[in-house]
């Protein structure tokens, strides 16, 4: 009975290390994402569901998806995004994000009120030019 047990335990410890949740992302200054962020878009597509996301202020968040960056802004009375441990969003098509899905967090759905496209990758590579 006791060896058993102790499979049960390896085996879940294993299971355990190969679960990847939602994260956010090695901090960057919300400055900079802004400063590579084009005109406003309406909405835009990924293929998996896995994407990395970073607070930026009060009211934005960024979104890395694959390759891509995205900036949403939430509209009022939404506040505190900075603070959140978890985001989901909410989307009527799956893949698809718009400016009429949500951002879920801390018991908030916050309507996106502006999407904006990071030009991430000049973003960077300006980074790797300044660092060596």
């Amino acid at each position: 009975m006791k060896a058993r047990m102790h499979w049960i335990w390896l085996a879940a410890a294993l299971l355990g290390a190969c679960s990847v949740p939602a994260r956010r992302d090695a901090p960057v200054s919300p400055e900079a994402y802004l400063k590579y962020a084009g005109a406003p878009i309406q909405r835009f597509s990924y293929r998996d569901s896995d994407y990395r996301w970073q607070s930026a202020s009060a009211d934005r968040l960024v979104l890395l998806v694959a390759n891509d960056a995205y900036v949403l802004r939430v509209s009022a009375p939404c506040a505190q995004l900075q603070f959140a441990l978890d985001i989901r969003l909410t989307t009527a098509i799956r893949g698809t994000v718009s400016r009429y899905d949500y951002v879920r967090f801390d018991g908030q759905k916050c309507l996106i009120d502006e999407i904006r496209q990071v030009d991430y990758r000049r973003m960077q590579q300006d980074a790797a030019q300044q660092s060596g």
